[in-house]
């Protein structure tokens, strides 16, 4: 079997080109906050110092507010005073640490990669996908606010009407750039 062919093989198993797009289908990429966390994902892709991390985290926060209505950091679990002062083996940090695990629990997406998080996110009609089919750079950072919204745990999903009129908004703009651009050399 040639590269080509195992490369096809894998590919046609690529979840993000096996499920198809419903019409009541949320399209995060059409969502011109989630586009603006994109592209600075997409900017800040080879960084591994601290500060951009956190500064793309902070861009997710202040995003999934504005789109979901609950940020990533809205959602972490709160140790009650003391937590870490506990003897491990104490009754009451067993207690707690139980509660953390029905906490986490609840959240599906904390531990899957990108590939898995948009074959999981098909169930409930939010397509964190590009335009080739490939899942989001922003994926890690916004997939536990859109769980919450998805399940009612906090927050809600953005209204559709609303994202499909940004996506008009944002394609007629673009088309009349487009002509702008063609318009001038047809002089």
């Amino acid at each position: 079997m040639s590269n080509k062919d195992r490369f096809d093989t894998w590919f046609s198993l690529y979840p993000s080109k096996t499920s198809p797009i419903g019409k009541n289908t949320t399209i995060l990429r059409n969502i011109a906050e989630i586009n603006r966390l994109e592209d600075l994902c997409i900017l800040n892709m080879h960084s591994r110092d601290e500060a951009t991390i956190y500064k793309l985290e902070d861009s997710a926060d202040l995003v999934c507010k504005i789109v979901f209505g609950v940020s990533p950091k809205e959602l972490r679990f709160d140790y009650p005073d003391g937590y870490f002062d506990l003897s491990e083996f104490s009754d009451e940090r067993i207690a707690i640490d139980k509660l953390w695990d029905d906490y986490d629990g609840q959240f599906d997406t904390r531990l899957l990669t990108d590939d898995e998080t948009v074959g999981f996110f098909v169930r409930y009609n939010i397509d964190f996908r590009n335009e080739r089919g490939q899942p989001l750079l922003c994926t890690r950072y916004i997939s536990l606010a859109a769980e919450a919204a998805a399940k009612g745990i906090a927050g809600t999903l953005p209204d559709l009407e609303k994202v499909s009129e940004q996506a008009w908004e944002h394609k007629l703009a673009a088309d009349a750039a487009q002509f702008k651009r063609t318009k001038g050399k047809q002089k």
